[in-house]
């Protein structure tokens, strides 16, 4: 099965050998989704300033790379959250995905973005104004290692709760939910502290309503 993976990862470049010595890499790894980057599966990069902000992760993918392991990364994603505790993170991957493909981001991963219908205003991005309650943005997020194996990260979410619920997060609740589909932190809930990275990074947004949106060249009107 990893060896079919690799094939359809990207159809660039063929090589099930190293498809198959990643596979060692990952197969006692819980997080990892079974899909591998074969060329640095062949030749490992090491990690270039991984988390430095404005900067995608290390190792730095092509955008053919991108586009075809997007097809491997994101039903495994999506179906690691079918049993999620959080009801958004249960069918976040059926909604609209505003992301053409998965890019980097300053946490040091790739991520790929979704909204529900409630937040179709999302889609004009810089002109979407304040979303309406039942609003809910969702971002799903992978790693790649320096040897070519991708590993699941978690999902957050937003979700524009009633008028009042917390004036600071202009209503916006944040929730992180871990690969396996369990609450971490959320806002005025379980953990809320662990969100509150989330609030101080989205407070730089507070004229566009705590969102941050696809860069332009990333943007995809679903």
């Amino acid at each position: 099965m990893i060896g079919a993976r690799c094939l359809a990862v990207l159809g660039v470049v063929v090589l099930v050998q190293g498809c198959a010595d990643s596979a060692v890499e990952s197969a006692g790894d819980p997080l990892s989704t079974g899909c591998v980057v074969p060329r640095l599966a062949a030749t490992p990069s090491p990690p270039v300033r991984p988390n430095a902000p404005g900067n995608p992760p290390a190792p730095v993918l092509s955008e053919a790379e991108l586009v075809g392991l997007a097809d491997c990364v994101r039903p495994v994603l999506a179906s690691s959250m079918h049993a999620s505790e959080a009801p958004a993170a249960r069918v976040y991957s059926s909604r609209p995905r505003y992301s053409l493909r998965p890019f980097g981001s300053e946490h040091g991963s790739y991520l790929e973005i979704f909204a529900n219908e409630k937040a179709e205003a999302f889609g004009r991005f810089e002109d979407a104004g304040v979303l309406p309650e039942g609003s809910i943005v969702a971002k799903h997020h992978f790693s790649v290692s320096g040897a070519g194996v991708v590993s699941r990260g978690p999902l957050l979410t937003m979700q524009k709760m009633q008028r009042g619920f917390n004036p600071t997060t202009t209503d916006w609740r944040f929730t992180m939910i871990m690969p396996d589909g369990r609450i971490a932190a959320e806002t005025a809930g379980r953990n809320s502290a662990g969100v509150d990275f989330c609030v101080e990074c989205h407070k730089a947004a507070w004229r566009q309503d705590f969102m941050m949106f696809v860069p332009p060249e990333f943007r995809r009107k679903p």
